[in-house]
């Protein structure tokens, strides 16, 4: 609103600069030409009736009087201005407000008009500021006389003390009249109203009333002024045939939102839009285009996670796991109304849409594969295949030309790369299939053999209509992570198991990374590493204590301290040390009871964190960091932490940092991990981290890729998914209006 208000200014400063000019006259000048008009005009009613006044003086005094009747006119005009000029800058906003819509019907004609709008009300405001350069000469020329009058006679200050109570009045009599006059002239000076300009009054107040019974609409339109956007006087603005097309070339709209049918709808009540049409007509069709823009705006920019159930679904889990389970998800920077408002400003709604959609995590590419799959499905282009047994390389069996033409139309096999062998006999594995099954599996997160197994055959298998619906999904959930991105930045997807380090759009390095096991969710968050720990200390969480190292402290206090466990007063490194021989580890069986003792892992190479951690102080305590356990990097699902990521070339990664932050000696530090001495090293440049979880994504060879849902998350979103088709209704609790209520 305050940017409309501000073009609306701009707009109009022309005409508004003198008004504020009259505005700005100082009080004291005109209660100094007030007084002298006062003065002057008593000493020449007392002079006309002292017959011992000597004629000239008598004859100075007639001619002053004519000039006090003029600077008395010119005096109440200038004091009306100022009553009027609120008036005038109203009127001049009224008529910027029906130009910014007019702007976008016919651009030359709207200038026109508003040159001449300009031009009329400037006529007003030039007469004001002449009138007040005329006060200022006259005020002068008077004071002159004045103090001629008071040295000629002095006997008339008598007189004008008597005088002064009745002239207030008389003045006061005379403003009135003036003002009255002022006003008419000023009214009768103003342009008259076009069919168009009349039209948005009217649409203008009819809007404005019947927007109050749909709460986002009369939103949207308050901060339009309640100016019509889609329908002009004699038809469709350009506006509405922006967002008409748009919608019209956009395939990935889900059908379930029926907003194909919708807008053709609309489009043919707005070819009927004429001038003739009567303006509830017009009023009705620019209301039914708000709605579709709303609706599309809404699809663009939020997609269709039902998020408070999601939060609900991992509210329960985190009671159930006894551990924090988190999804953090940022509103986008844009609503639909801030973009209409923006694209009011400039003129161009097209600008809208693709501000509406995230520029990260390759969501455009992965945009592209979701129209291509809905184009295959409307071909019916892929067929199941039906069950087999392991193919191997080398065997002859009747699916694989099935499994060859399902790898074509999906791009993992380029069409006619087949030997004359395989020619011969289509049902013969040949090596140019193998190349393709490896890459199609390692494009699902599976090892890249050629055995087509039971876990190809799933994802060979997989319906096209889920596909779609995964692709969905997931462009939904970009559309919810953290939209600005940095030049240097870290990524981790979790169902990938992957980080990825990017500069830019290059891609620096990616590491192979372990993540939380299905009871013990690593959390999808955005966070920023500020600081790397040499040789660290492990502090073990008590709820690990409880459910995995409290059966053996029962049985034998001493079985952790044999294995570089130690138990502490408290968390501080340095704090003393307990005797867990000395502690009833039994009574904290009991659920809920706390247990006062810290452990410790010390540093060394058998330490869980091994021998470099990189943090990001965040509320689930998670970080990054090695371990002394390699072999699990080589299993496809490593989901095998309790939350935390390892990572499975640390110092690699600690090489990379020191590329950005010339305080990392990189050769200094590996003398250190030969020790088990523990350093703390502050990034001079921190590294924004975003933790993801995609199971649909673009790699950055341009490929599309698949993966298993490792921690159910799809199915639960997909329960209450606006675009499913069979989703449940979400019906908000009382802690959800909470909730809702204490974000804000």
């Amino acid at each position: 609103m305050k940017k409309i208000l501000s073009f609306l200014f701009v707009i109009g400063s022309n005409t508004l600069v003198s008004a504020n000019d009259l505005n700005q006259t100082p009080i004291e000048d005109n209660k100094s030409l007030t007084n002298s008009g006062q003065i002057i005009n008593k000493t020449v009613q007392n002079t006309t009736n002292n017959s011992q006044t000597p004629p000239k003086i008598e004859q100075n005094f007639t001619k002053e009087k004519v000039k006090i009747a003029e600077t008395k006119q010119s005096l109440s005009e200038t004091n009306q201005t100022k009553q009027i000029s609120s008036k005038i800058d109203k009127s001049t906003l009224e008529t910027n407000q029906s130009l910014l819509v007019d702007s976008s019907i016919n651009p030359i004609e709207t200038n026109q008009s508003l040159l001449k709008k300009q031009q009329n009300i400037q006529s007003i405001n030039n007469s004001e500021v002449n009138q007040s350069s005329t006060e200022k000469e006259n005020k002068i020329e008077n004071n002159q006389t004045l103090n001629k009058t008071k040295q000629s006679s002095s006997e008339t200050n008598q007189s004008i003390n008597e005088t002064n109570k009745t002239l207030p009045k008389i003045e006061q009599s005379s403003n009135e009249d003036n003002q009255s006059s002022i006003i008419e002239q000023n009214l009768t000076k103003a342009p008259q109203a076009n069919p168009k300009s009349r039209f948005i009054d009217q649409s203008t107040d009819l809007l404005q009333k019947q927007v109050k019974q749909y709460p986002n609409l009369n939103k949207l339109y308050k901060e339009l002024f309640y100016t019509p956007i889609w329908v002009a006087y004699d038809g469709s603005t350009n506006f509405a045939k922006s967002l008409l097309k748009q919608i019209d070339q956009d395939p990935t709209i889900p059908n379930i939102l029926n907003l194909h049918q919708k807008a053709q709808k609309i489009e043919d009540t707005l070819n009927d839009i004429n001038s003739n049409s009567t303006l509830q007509e017009k009023i009705d069709t620019e209301l039914k285009m708000s709605k579709l823009y709303l609706t599309y705006m809404n699809y663009l920019i939020y997609g269709g996670i039902n998020w408070k159930a999601f939060d609900k679904k991992l509210k329960a889990l985190t009671k159930k796991y006894k551990i924090k389970v988190g999804w953090e998800h940022y509103a986008p920077p844009v609503t639909p109304s801030s973009l209409l408002v923006d694209s009011v400003m400039s003129g161009d709604l097209d600008s809208a849409f693709k501000k509406a959609e995230p520029k990260r995590f390759k969501y455009q590419q992965l945009k592209k594969r979701l129209i291509d799959y809905i184009q295959l499905s409307k071909e019916g282009a892929l067929k199941p295949i039906p069950s087999f047994r392991e193919i191997h390389p080398g065997q002859r069996d009747s699916k694989v030309a099935l499994i060859r033409k399902e790898l074509v139309i999906l791009g993992d096999l380029i069409p006619n790369s087949e030997n004359n062998e395989t020619k011969n006999d289509p049902k013969l594995y040949d090596k140019s299939l193998q190349e393709a099954v490896k890459h199609f599996k390692v494009r699902h997160g599976l090892k890249a053999t050629a055995t087509i197994d039971k876990e190809t055959r799933y994802w060979l298998n997989l319906p096209i209509q889920n596909r779609i619906e995964l692709l969905r999904l997931n462009l939904d959930r970009i559309k919810w992570l953290w939209r600005k991105e940095a030049k240097i930045r870290i990524e981790l997807n979790i169902p990938a198991f992957r980080l990825y380090f990017y500069e830019g759009k290059h891609l620096v390095d990616t590491i192979r990374v372990i993540t939380g096991k299905p009871n013990h969710p690593t959390p999808s968050f955005h966070n920023t590493m500020q600081y790397i720990v040499v040789n660290p200390y492990w502090k073990i969480p008590e709820s690990i204590v409880k459910s995995e190292m409290l059966r053996h402290l029962i049985s034998d206090p001493y079985y952790y301290e044999r294995r570089g466990k130690v138990l502490h007063a408290d968390w501080d490194e340095d704090s003393p040390r307990v005797d867990p021989g000395s502690v009833n580890w039994a009574k904290y069986r009991t659920k809920g009871k706390h247990i006062p003792y810290y452990f410790m892992q010390l540093p060394g190479t058998s330490n869980a964190l091994g021998k470099i951690k990189f943090l990001f102080p965040n509320k689930y305590s998670v970080y990054i960091h090695d371990t002394p356990n390699k072999k699990l990097f080589f299993e496809n699902t490593r989901a095998f932490s309790h939350g935390c990521m390892r990572i499975q070339k640390p110092r690699e990664l600690l090489k990379v940092l020191a590329l950005y932050n010339d305080n990392i000696d990189v050769e200094s530090i590996m003398k250190q991990l030969k020790t088990r001495k523990k350093d703390t090293i502050v990034l001079k440049q921190s590294i924004p981290v975003d933790i993801i979880y995609l199971t649909a994504f673009i790699d950055d060879y341009g490929n599309l890729n698949f993966r298993k849902d490792v921690y159910g998350y799809d199915k639960f979103q997909m329960e209450y998914y606006a675009y499913n088709p069979n989703h449940k209704i979400y019906k908000s609790s009382s802690e959800d209006n909470h909730s809702k209520k204490s974000k804000r």
